[in-house]
């Protein structure tokens, strides 16, 4: 998941590694931490695929520091001495990354991989970079979260009176992940009906057949 979100926010922006961090976490920092350690190993494995590309690599440039004058002959030496000798420059090397022509076409991969289950973080990540996506994999996605989540729902009510009179909060836990799964499953509604009016004529109609 980590790849396609690295994809997802360099479509919009070249970026540093750090500041690939920043911007995930500020998306989905109450939800999902990105570190360093997972990061940069995922980036490199993008790099060697051909999925991003380093545009240009150097260093932090920043200068030496300027010292005030000190107001005596030895004093302004021996700073000047301290000044020359120090290292110009400072700060570690830096690579700005670009997603490649093979990274947009791995993001539409990773964005329509729906094979498996989907959990809400997944959904969220993905939901977050759709409009690099066509309308088709929107509503797929869509389709396919709303489906999996009535299929709890129904498991979860089969199983809610038994648990309920066993363990009340077990009860309770249960009951509130039936409301939150519904209320998304709403939002979801409302997302297919607008993402259904940028179909293609000839699918709109199969897709809303398929929604009766």
């Amino acid at each position: 998941m980590i790849e396609l979100a690295i994809l997802g926010i360099l479509f919009e922006d070249d970026l540093h590694g750090y500041e690939v961090k920043k911007r995930l976490n500020e998306l989905f920092g109450c939800i999902w931490n990105v570190s360093y350690g997972s990061l940069y190993p995922a980036l490199k494995k993008l790099e060697k695929a051909g999925a991003v590309t380093v545009i240009s690599e150097g260093r932090d440039l920043s200068p030496r520091t300027q010292i005030p004058p000190t107001g005596s002959l030895g004093g302004e030496f021996a700073v000047f001495k301290a000044w020359k000798n120090a290292t110009p420059f400072t700060g570690k090397a830096k690579k700005v990354y670009s997603i490649t022509p093979r990274g947009k076409e791995l993001f539409s991969n990773l964005f329509g991989g729906q094979d498996s289950e989907i959990d809400a973080i997944g959904f969220y990540i993905r939901w977050s970079f759709a409009q690099y996506c066509d309308v088709t994999a929107r509503v797929s996605l869509l389709e396919t979260r709303k489906e999996q989540l009535l299929s709890k729902v129904s498991k979860a009510k089969f199983s809610l009176d038994k648990i309920s009179k066993e363990n009340p909060y077990s009860g309770e836990t249960l009951n509130n992940f039936i409301k939150t799964s519904l209320n998304e499953t709403s939002w979801i509604d409302q997302l297919i009906q607008k993402e259904q009016l940028n179909l293609p004529p000839n699918q709109a109609e199969v897709e809303l057949s398929h929604d009766k």
